[in-house]
């Protein structure tokens, strides 16, 4: 970001740090390549504006994570605790949430394609204006735990996605396209 002091950002490549404990860490605009963060603690971390390309997050911890106006390429984030994450205003491309907890994300205005959702639980996520194509969301929990005004699903777009076997109870879409063709999964 403009506003970013100079020499203060993170970057790292082949780098590995399993189990790390960045909890409530500031890694705004940090650059990762080839990076294993298995098993880490990320909760609260402030990671927006971030160009992460190749990163195992695989059973991470990101509760209340910041990961707003992001680029996320061939992440694993499988398994990962996600609740309350904010991944909006992001562009993720070729990701893995296989079997996360993904309630309460805030996925607004974010651009996801190629992902697979397979087996994650989103409860109260929000989808407002967000474009998912040609991703995986087979076993995918979409269903609402409770009465609230948390999960909402305005205006998105869902272009050749996989719903087979998903739980969509008490979902509402308002104002959303389901384009069904032939699934790239």
């Amino acid at each position: 970001p403009a506003n970013k002091p100079a020499g203060r950002q993170l970057e790292a490549t082949d780098a590995a740090q399993p189990g790390i404990n960045l909890g409530g860490a500031s890694l705004e605009g940090s650059i990762l390549t080839r990076v294993d963060l298995t098993g880490a603690d990320l909760g609260f971390a402030d990671a927006h504006h971030v160009r992460w390309t190749d990163v195992s997050l695989r059973k991470t911890r990101l509760n209340s994570a910041t990961l707003y106006s992001s680029m996320l390429t061939r992440c694993d984030f499988s398994d990962a605790a996600m609740a309350l994450a904010k991944p909006g205003d992001s562009r993720i491309e070729d990701c893995s949430f296989a079997r996360a907890q993904l309630d309460r994300t805030g996925w607004y205005r974010s651009d996801v394609a190629r992902c697979n959702f397979a087996g994650a639980t989103f409860g109260q996520a929000a989808f407002d204006n967000a474009v998912f194509v040609d991703c995986d969301f087979r076993g995918a929990s979409l269903a609402m735990v409770h009465k609230t005004v948390m999960g909402t699903a305005q205006r998105a777009w869902f272009y050749r996605c996989d719903f087979r076997d998903v739980d969509w109870t008490d979902r509402g879409f308002y104002q959303c396209v389901f384009e069904i063709g032939r699934a790239h999964v």
